[in-house]
């Protein structure tokens, strides 16, 4: 197992990547034993037979393939039977944001509220995720209005903090000097993202508006960009995605633009070749 962790960090995944896929052959490995097979060797039916043991979710057999697939890669197995996990259907994502009027009910219940708003606030206008919210860092706030974020395969990228976030955070820091923006209890350093859904809970109670969950701010802000510049590519850099197509799962089309498109239908005015 240690060599597999090696050659997972050799080949640059995050730790949380590395403790998935070494969690996952754990697995992989206590079934195999029990049915006496070697997964140094296993035919293409042992390991269809693997993956039958596991949920027939996509993202679950995404990872068993992914684990499996770097396992035979770090023992040189030549033409493993990766293709035996099969996926199922592409999951259908719908996008979770906020409509306008209780992305504004909220934005009000929010302010100058710590911890409660401030963090509902990181999430409405920096699109960050309910784990980054609760590790926030005052260090990773710059003093030229940016903030350096480390999200998924431990990737740090700055972005800009929007005006009215500003003026939480300097209420916050009087509220909280040290060095986290929402230090924890109990001997923890900082809040857990479950403590960050309550208060997502708690602000949402105090707008009047239905129970929500943390990444439905993320989506609220990413599907905000892309409604106020209509650029894909710009949603997309404030998104930290590395895939286009992922972004687009967070764009929308309201009752208005989808008005002015069926308008834009017209049969007895032909447009002219360009």
């Amino acid at each position: 197992m240690d060599s597999y962790q090696n050659h997972l960090i050799a080949e640059g995944l995050s730790d949380r990547t590395v403790e998935q896929y070494t969690r996952m052959l754990d697995r992989a490995m206590e079934w195999c034993a029990r049915e006496a097979i070697h997964l140094e060797t296993a035919t293409a039916t042992e390991v269809k037979a693997l993956a039958a043991s596991f949920p027939r979710s996509y993202a679950t057999r995404g990872i068993l393939r992914a684990t499996l697939k770097r396992y035979w890669e770090s023992i040189d197995r030549d033409r493993p039977p990766v293709g035996a996990v099969k996926l199922g259907k592409t999951p259908h994502y719908r996008n979770r944001a906020l409509n306008p009027q209780d992305a504004m009910a909220l934005a009000k219940a929010a302010q100058y509220w710590y911890p409660q708003g401030v963090a509902v606030a990181f999430g409405l206008y920096m699109g960050l995720r309910a784990g980054e919210i609760a590790s926030a860092e005052w260090s990773r706030v710059e003093a030229d209005g940016w903030y350096c974020v480390t999200g998924k395969g431990d990737k740090t990228v700055p972005l800009p903090i929007h005006p009215l976030l500003a003026e939480d955070l300097r209420y916050a820091r009087k509220q909280a000097p040290g060095r986290f923006v929402f230090p924890g209890s109990r001997g923890r350093q900082t809040v857990t993202p479950q403590t960050i859904w309550n208060w997502t809970h708690q602000v949402a109670d105090a707008a009047g508006i239905p129970t929500i969950h943390p990444h439905q701010l993320r989506h609220t802000a990413i599907t905000e960009v892309h409604d106020r510049t209509g650029k894909l590519r710009r949603a997309q850099e404030f998104a930290r995605h590395s895939n286009p197509r992922t972004t687009q799962i967070y764009t929308r089309v309201t009752d208005a633009q989808l008005k002015t498109a069926v308008e834009a239908i017209d049969y007895f005015n032909p447009i002219e070749d360009q």
